[in-house]
């Protein structure tokens, strides 16, 4: 899970921007989103510029600028079946978290990956 994939998504549900090809994650000090005060909506980011302060983008200037709002992909878990063996059961060198007890010899189970949230 160390590679993260993103979505094209509105500035609304955004956690990142890309710009000319390269990610970048807001509240990283350098960019952030902006609400305007008239219509309370997110329609601005706000990108640090050096010593000098920050610049307002609009939403409506994205397209011209090749700035993209991206969210993260949902990963999807692995799935597959496992079917315990005798042999399994009897292997004594198998690590003591992956003990199959003899009862699950020979039956079909579900396996499902784990995804942890941060």
């Amino acid at each position: 899970m160390s590679d993260k994939q993103f979505e094209p998504c509105t500035l609304e549900e955004a956690t990142h921007v890309e710009v000319n090809g390269k990610v970048y994650e807001f509240g990283d000090g350098y960019l952030s989103r902006h609400k305007s005060l008239q219509s309370k909506l997110w329609d601005n980011i706000e990108v640090k510029k050096g010593t000098e302060g920050w610049q307002l983008i609009h939403v409506d200037a994205f397209p011209i600028l090749g700035i993209k709002p991206l969210k993260e992909k949902k990963q999807e878990p692995i799935v597959f079946e496992f079917i315990p063996s005798l042999e399994m059961a009897k292997d004594m060198w198998l690590p003591a978290d992956f003990i199959v007890p003899m009862k699950a010899v020979g039956k079909k189970f579900k396996c499902v990956e784990i995804l942890e949230e941060n």
